[in-house]
This record gives C-alpha cells, sequence and structure tokens, in this order.
C-alpha cells in the first residue's frame, strides 16, 4: 500500500472513531482490532461487574467500510451473566455486518474477578493463563481443583466460579474443655469435608489424625484419652483431650497414718497429710518414707506425691518421764535419795515422806486421788507424775494482837499512832487464814478485822491501828452553811466563825458552843432578820412649760431586800413614763425608783375665713396663749378671734376670725377727650384731655362694676 493510501485509511479510521465517540459521549469507548477479541484484565479487588453483551460491526476491509464497537454498562451485584439476548449477525445491505460478543468473567470463592474476556458468540472463553490461589478458612486450607461450568460454546454473558477442594486441615487441641496452644494436623476424608463430628476410638483415631506424634506429650502421673473431633465455625476443627490423674497407693504402717488411714489414693502433686498413733511408754521420732526405690526420713507431716506408690513407716523412741513433787512446805530427810525420773522398764519405786513444822503428814495425792502414806511406782508404769504432799495443820498455834492509838497531833506518819497494850491468843491454826477482831474504844474508830495467816512457828504478831474518829462542825445562819464545813477529829479544839451581818439586819449568835469535838457531829444555827425600817428614795421629774425639769425626792421606808412595787397617779395634762415600778430594798438604803411626768403637747392654730391661716404652734401643757396681730385690708371690716383661752389645754385648738368687704366703699369715675392733633407717635398721657366734674359713688370693695 502506498503512503496516500495509508494515510487516507488512517484519516477514515480516525474520523469512524470520533463519529462514534460523538454518537455516545456518556460512555468511554476502548479500540478493537477488526480481526482478534479482546481479553481484559479486571482489578481482583472490584466484587461486581457491569457486563452486556456486545453488538460490533465489521468492515470488509477490501471495500475500506467501518468498524465500530458500542457497549453498554449494566448493573450486575452479584457477578452474574446479563443474558439479554441480541440480535444474530446479520448483513445491512452496505456490506456491514453484526457480530454478537459477550462477557466472561472468571471469579474466585470470594467473588474476586480473576479475569474477565470478551468472546464472540459460540467461541470459546480461555483460562489457561489464570492463577487460582489456595485459601484458609477456619483452619482448612483449600485448593483450586476446577471451574464450576463449561465456557467452551459462550452464547451468554457468563460468571465461572472457581471449585475448591480440601487441600489440609489443623485442628486445635482442647484438654479438658481448655485450648492449649497445640495444634494438629487432621486426614482428609469424607466425613471432614463435610465437617462432621467424630467421637474417636482406638479402632478409628488413624482413620482421622495425620499423625498421632503431633498430640501433646502425656504429663508424668497423667492418662490422656482422645476423645472427641469436633467442628466449630470459627476455630474449625478441635481435638478434644481427656487427661486423667494415675492413681498412686499410699501405704503407712507401725503406728503411722496417711490421711487419717492406713491406707489412700492419691494423685501426682496432691500432698498427703501424716500422722501417727500414740504409744503409752514411747516417744514418736520421725517418718521413714519409701517412695519407689527412694528411701529417706521426714519430720514433715506432709509429703507429695510423685510418679510412684509410696510406703510410710513410724518411728517411735523410749520416753523418760519425770517424777516432780509438791511439798506444800514438806522438806525430804537430808540422807535419804528422793527418785526423780523413771521409764516404762524401771523396777517398782516407794516414794520418800516429808515433814514440816506445825503439820502432821497425812499422804501423797496424784490426780484427786486419796492421801496415801505409802506410795508405789509400778513396773512398766508411764507418764510424767507430779505428787502432792497433805499435811493437816495443828490448831494449837500462837499468835499476838498489838493495839494503837492514834495522836491528836503528830508530824508524820511514822510518829502518828501510840502503843496501848498487846493480847497473846493460842488458837491459830498453822498456815491457816484467821479473821481477827478487836474491842472498840471510845472516841477512836474500831479498826476492821484482819484476815492473816497463822505462822506455823507461832511468830505471827498482828498490830491493829486505831484512828480518831472524825466529826463535822456547821455553823448555819437561817438554815444556810457559813463558811467552811469544819472537819475535826476526836478531841480537837472547835474554831467559832465570826459572822458579819450585812446592812440591814440584825444577827442573833451562835448560841452556846462546845470547847473541843465529840463523838457527834455538831451543829450550831444563827439568824439574822431583815430590818422593816430600811429608807428607800421615790423620785418624781415633771416637765414645765418650757421643757425643763424640776425634780422632788421623797423618803420612805421598807423591809431590806424586799422587793416593792411604788405606784404614782396620773396627773391631768402630764404622761408618766410608768404608773408603777419595782425597786428592791437595799441594806444599805441606796435603792431609788425614778419617775419621770412629761406634758403632753397640743397644736393651736388661728385662722382666718377658716382656710388663712395666721399662726401655727405647739404648744406644752399650761403654756400661755398668744393671739397673734392681724391687720385687714382697707375697704374690708375684722371680726376678731373670741374666747381665746389663757393657756394650753389637753386638746389641739383652733380659733377662726373673719372679715369682710365694706358695702358702702366710695369710687369716682373720670371723663378724657382725645385731643385733635394726635398722631400714632403721640404719647398716651398727651392724646386725652380731662373733662370735668368728676361722678362719685359707693359699691362692695373688691368687687367688679
Amino acid at each position: 500500500m502506498d503512503k496516500k493510501k495509508l494515510f487516507a485509511l488512517l484519516i477514515f479510521l480516525i474520523m469512524g472513531f470520533f463519529m462514534v465517540s460523538f454518537a455516545n459521549p456518556s460512555d468511554q469507548l476502548r479500540p478493537v482490532d477488526t480481526d482478534t477479541k479482546e481479553e481484559t484484565p479486571v482489578n481482583n479487588n472490584a466484587n461486581q461487574t457491569n457486563v452486556t453483551p456486545t453488538r460490533r460491526t465489521t468492515t470488509d476491509t477490501r471495500t475500506n467500510q467501518t468498524i465500530a464497537d458500542n457497549t453498554t454498562p449494566v448493573q450486575n451485584n452479584d457477578a452474574t451473566t446479563d443474558t439479554t439476548p441480541v440480535e444474530n449477525p446479520t448483513e445491512d445491505g452496505t456490506g456491514n455486518v453484526s457480530v454478537t460478543e459477550y462477557t466472561v468473567l472468571f471469579v474466585d470463592y470470594a467473588n474476586n474477578i480473576l479475569k474477565s474476556q470478551t468472546v464472540e458468540e459460540h467461541a470459546s472463553a480461555t483460562a489457561d493463563d489464570i492463577q487460582v490461589a489456595s485459601y484458609t478458612a477456619a483452619n482448612i486450607t483449600y485448593s483450586f481443583a476446577k471451574w464450576d461450568k463449561d465456557f467452551s460454546d459462550v452464547t451468554s454473558n457468563l460468571t465461572v466460579k472457581a471449585v475448591y477442594d480440601v487441600e489440609k486441615i489443623i485442628a486445635h487441641v482442647y484438654i479438658n474443655g481448655k485450648e492449649t496452644d497445640e495444634t494438629v494436623e487432621i486426614k482428609v476424608n469424607d466425613d471432614t469435608k463435610n465437617k462432621k463430628d467424630v467421637d474417636l476410638t482406638d479402632n478409628n483415631i488413624d482413620d482421622y489424625i495425620a499423625n498421632k506424634d503431633e498430640l501433646p506429650d502425656v504429663k508424668p502421673g497423667k492418662e490422656n484419652e482422645v476423645d472427641k473431633l469436633t467442628y466449630d465455625e470459627e476455630e474449625g476443627y478441635i481435638v478434644e483431650i481427656n487427661e486423667t490423674n494415675i492413681d498412686y497407693t499410699i501405704t503407712a504402717t507401725n503406728g503411722a497414718l496417711v490421711n487419717g488411714k492406713e491406707e489412700t489414693i492419691a494423685h501426682i502433686g496432691d500432698e498427703v497429710t501424716l500422722s501417727h498413733i500414740d504409744k503409752d511408754g514411747y516417744e514418736f521420732v520421725n517418718y521413714m518414707v519409701q517412695d519407689g526405690d527412694t528411701v529417706y526420713f521426714t519430720e514433715d507431716t506432709t509429703i507429695t506425691v510423685n510418679t510412684d506408690d509410696i510406703t510410710v513407716t513410724a518411728v517411735y523412741s523410749t520416753v523418760t518421764y519425770k517424777i516432780e513433787y509438791v511439798l506444800n512446805g514438806g522438806v525430804f530427810p537430808e540422807e535419804v535419795e528422793i527418785p526423780r525420773e523413771y521409764t516404762v522398764e524401771s523396777d517398782d519405786i516407794t516414794l520418800v515422806n516429808p515433814t514440816m513444822v506445825g503439820y502432821n503428814f497425812i499422804g501423797w495425792t496424784i490426780n484427786n486421788s486419796n492421801p496415801s502414806t505409802t506410795v508405789v511406782i509400778k513396773k512398766g508404769s508411764t507418764g510424767d507424775r507430779v505428787y502432792t504432799a497433805h499435811f493437816q495443820a495443828r490448831t494449837d498455834i500462837k499468835y499476838t494482837v498489838e493495839r494503837y492509838t492514834e495522836k491528836l497531833n503528830y508530824t508524820s506518819d511514822e510518829d502518828k499512832y501510840e502503843y496501848l497494850d498487846t493480847i497473846e491468843y493460842n488458837n491459830g491454826t498453822a498456815d491457816k487464814e484467821k479473821e481477827i477482831r478487836v474491842d472498840a474504844i471510845e472516841g477512836f474508830t474500831t479498826p476492821a478485822s484482819k484476815k492473816v495467816t497463822i505462822a506455823a512457828d507461832g511468830s505471827t504478831v498482828v498490830r491493829f491501828n486505831y484512828d480518831r474518829v472524825q466529826r463535822t462542825v456547821t455553823f448555819k445562819v437561817n438554815d444556810k452553811v457559813y463558811g467552811e464545813v469544819q472537819t475535826l477529829k476526836y478531841g480537837a479544839a472547835i474554831t467559832v466563825p465570826t459572822y458579819n451581818v450585812a446592812q440591814g439586819y440584825t444577827f442573833s449568835g451562835w448560841g452556846n458552843v462546845a470547847a473541843t469535838m465529840g463523838t457527834e457531829n455538831l451543829v450550831y444555827k444563827a439568824t439574822y432578820t431583815a430590818n422593816t425600817n430600811t429608807k428607800y428614795t421615790v423620785i418624781i421629774n415633771e416637765e414645765d412649760t418650757e421643757g425643763n425639769y424640776t425634780t422632788t425626792r421623797e423618803t420612805r421606808t421598807g423591809k431590806t431586800d424586799d422587793t416593792i412595787t411604788v405606784t404614782v397617779p396620773n396627773k391631768t395634762g402630764f404622761t408618766v413614763d410608768a404608773n408603777s415600778k419595782d425597786v428592791k430594798i437595799k441594806g444599805d438604803e441606796s435603792a431609788e425608783v425614778e419617775f419621770t411626768y412629761t406634758r403632753v403637747q397640743r397644736k393651736l392654730k388661728f385662722t382666718v375665713n377658716t382656710t388663712e391661716v395666721v399662726k401655727e404652734e405647739t404648744l406644752r401643757y399650761g403654756a400661755d396663749i398668744i393671739v397673734p396681730d392681724f391687720t385687714v385690708a382697707a375697704g374690708y371690716t375684722f371680726s376678731r378671734w373670741t374666747n381665746v383661752a389663757s393657756t394650753m389645754g389637753t386638746t389641739d385648738l383652733t380659733y377662726n376670725a373673719t372679715y369682710t368687704a365694706n358695702t358702702n366703699t366710695k369710687y369716682t369715675i373720670e371723663k378724657y377727650l382725645e385731643n385733635t392733633n394726635v398722631t400714632e407717635n403721640t404719647p398716651v398721657e398727651q392724646r386725652y384731655t380731662k373733662v370735668n366734674p368728676d361722678v362719685t359713688d359707693t359699691y362692695t370693695t373688691d368687687e367688679e362694676l
């Protein structure tokens, strides 16, 4: 082809492309080779594809006809094929042939598009270049097996989906219902492909577990049983293993006990409690433990089970027992050896009896036994022994009582008492408590009885101190205690207080007061009485008409410290601050009560013709009333205020006067004529000339005429 023809063909193709673009501007078209079909790679992440069959018009290249592709996208949310029928290829009379094409989509298990291919009707799509990757879900690995439909004769849009087969299964291992970090491979068979649950036994475990060596190792002291193979939608397959403990026998011998028994069953890691029975005459030492081939001794009370049966044997030694003596004051003879210990194998032992001053020995006791003067510890006996010696006290033991009396005056506690006498008694019981009482002495407190233990050797001396009795002397005035109550010992001097009677009172005296204190409490009473002629003052303040006060004082009498009510009368024209007041009469005659009379104040008003106020003021009761001056205007007649009081009373006062217009008040009429030579600028006084005579008449003052 020469250059001109090649250039013309290129121009023709470009024009055809632009014609198609302008015919359907909303679509982005791609050029198609006239002899081949296009295969377009598609992003695998695009799960939805819009596909419609494509009509392609093919021009015979020998006649330079136009080739155009028309494509229209259609929404397809499930990556399925739009099977809308299209026209069969036909000729349109111009040499153009219409060819129908279809889109074939290849997708994986998740509908990811692996390839999009445009194929002519009845042509075959190709998938040899598609690499379908394996995938894993719930620990099951799937690999590509085939495509789900035939695409060798395409007659519609197609979505061809990859079909997978199970390649490998990994199961989680659970032990006693708890997840572990272990996994094991499961064989792929019809059951596992279909995700069935399987009960595993020794007969079928090899059909499901790919390699039993992958199962978890059995722990020491444990046994494992592979129980089930179950499928979980989230985790996939689970191998369930039951782990149980191995039973070990723990045996006890020679008085030993395990968990309180002679034999028990335990498991690895268990703690077994060791104990033993007591044997008379023997003392437990430790335990001998045979754990498998190992033998050891221990004083621990627990052992831990390992992976063998165990035998525990108790080990004992002979016990040495003590012999103790509670002599209760007795003593052994110095020349005799006293046994202090024995064993279960010792010969018979006879106890030595003690002696004690002031007592008779009555025997040994042990564990509340009856006293016995002959005690033998037999061979074969066991246990520590405490023997108590018992003595019977003599009842003729001497003791001495000394009596002392308190001095009236002493300087220290050591010098407080002086000796009175000594008394001996011979009725004491050795080492027994005796309550001793003494006789009373007048003026002294009898000491309390004393409980003393009588010394077996007769050396007991009991001292009794007699304290002087203390009594009170109370002085009262009018039944009220005056001063401090005196607490004095028997025989002490009594001090009479001096009483200073208050002003306004008369004191009666104490009476006959004893010189020294006796054995009884004493009360001396005196009285004082209030004077009835004690003075007090009543003060009267009275206001005058000028607001000043004058004071008068009146002396009255009453009973000292009485509170009385003083009253005063009301006075006309005065207010008093109170008609009565309480006052307490003081013994020093300084009591005062004060009353104040204040004059009442009232308003005084002088008016003319009722409304015109000439004078207005406030005056105190009794103040002088001064009538004001008033000058009446010319042409009027004034009638003065009448019956005006000379002094202010107790009520407001208003006095009214009047004045009236005279009816004969003269007036004059003057006449003026306007001058002839008057101009606009002529002053008023020059504008007119008076015409005589004037006219005189009378009329009412200030009224219009």
